[in-house]
């Protein structure tokens, strides 16, 4: 009897660290799932959150850009510039009107839309959003800043975790491929000019000097085996070579060509860096200045592409408003001669001061560009880097 009692104390005192181990052990493992469980939930949550953010940026681009659109193509039908283009822009993006009056270009594409959409779509989670203080302005000249106060609220069906933030989100539309409309409200509807960027690296530079005969321009080649009338040739050794537009040579050796540029230091290389670093391939011989230069200038005013500067933002552009931009980051462009345009002598071709009321006088004109029609102020002749170019012409 007394050796089954010892043998049952000595079972119990076995048995009961045992049976403590093991409860620890399944408290342990309960208290890790639900860790593990909070923690999913919580990544879940988070994951919402950052799509609501993201899809409120597109909402938010979606918006601005068909808003700046209707705004343009009711500027244009009415012959009105707007009111106030911030707050305009602004009633457009949020209930899909324009003083009022509905606009079929918003119909389903306001933030309202995008909120309302939101929220039918069932996640698992309560969701909410809310936004506010949307605010619209100018970037860069070229781009314009949508932002609004963004409040998401996430959190799950039992309480067991959520989520709130508030900030304030922001987004970059660009205003690539709308029209201006101060062109063809200026010219009585002749005039049509889509925001392009001047997308070379400089405006005017000049790459090599030398002796010079003649003025020539062309698109460079540095095959002297191929002879063609309209190419400026760029060699070490122009020593007899004919058959080109003009030819720009290392050594003093006279070529063959009426227009040339010889004893041009490092020409072949320094020319070759240009086009390389501009993607511009056209080049001039200039006699005056007895130098090479490049020029995508050129190519930018004839295609009626918009240069950064201190002109007027395109909110202010909505406006009719011409006058410089606050902060000196809007955009310009040159005025070329077309049917309906008003013709102003002496006056800079740089459009925001063509078409505004005053005089601006534009007393200077460059070699090379466009010296028929172009004009512009001392300072604007400075900016695009054409002072060697250029001479007095009123």
């Amino acid at each position: 009897m007394k050796k089954a009692q010892l043998y049952s104390l000595i079972a119990i005192l076995i048995v009961l660290p045992v049976s403590l181990f093991i409860g620890f052990f399944l408290n342990i493992q309960t208290n890790k799932s639900g860790f593990v469980m909070e923690r999913i939930i919580a990544d879940q949550e988070h994951q919402i959150a950052k799509n609501i953010e993201e899809d409120f940026g597109r909402a938010l681009k979606i918006a601005g850009r068909r808003a700046l659109l209707t705004a343009i193509n009711r500027i244009i039908m009415k012959g009105e510039y707007l009111d106030n283009s911030s707050l305009r822009l602004s009633e457009l993006m949020l209930n899909g009107s324009l003083n009022g009056t509905p606009e079929a270009l918003m119909q389903n594409n306001t933030i309202k839309d995008w909120k309302e959409k939101l929220l039918q779509v069932d996640t698992g989670f309560v969701t909410d959003v809310n936004y506010s203080e949307l605010k619209i302005t100018n970037y860069d000249g070229f781009n314009i800043d949508f932002s609004a106060v963004l409040t998401i609220n996430v959190s799950h069906p039992l309480n067991l975790s959520r989520i709130d933030k508030t900030f304030r989100k922001h987004v970059l539309v660009s205003l690539s491929g709308l029209e201006d409309p101060v062109f063809p409200l200026s010219t009585t509807g002749y005039v049509k000019r889509v925001v392009r960027r001047y997308e070379y690296p400089f405006y005017a530079r000049k790459i090599v000097s030398g002796v010079s005969s003649g003025n020539c321009s062309g698109e460079v080649t540095f095959n002297s085996s191929s002879p063609d009338s309209e190419k400026i040739l760029v060699v070490h050794d122009a020593s007899g070579i004919s058959g080109f537009a003009g030819i720009v040579s290392e050594s003093l050796n006279q070529p063959a060509v009426s227009c040339y540029i010889i004893g041009a230091a490092n020409a072949v290389d320094l020319i070759n860096q240009t086009i390389q670093e501009s993607g511009y391939n056209v080049i001039h011989l200039d006699n005056l200045t007895d130098s090479v230069w490049s020029i995508p200038l050129i190519d930018g005013i004839k295609n009626s592409k918009y240069y950064a500067s201190e002109g007027p933002n395109f909110l202010q552009r909505l406006e009719g408003n011409l006058s410089v931009s606050p902060d000196n980051k809007g955009m310009e462009s040159f005025v070329l001669l077309e049917p309906g345009l008003p013709v102003k002598d002496n006056q800079t071709r740089t459009d925001y001061l063509y078409f505004d009321n005053s005089t601006h006088a534009g007393c200077y004109k460059a070699r090379w560009v466009l010296e028929d029609w172009i004009r512009m102020s001392a300072e604007e002749i400075s900016r695009y880097n054409l002072t060697q170019l250029s001479y007095y012409a009123c």
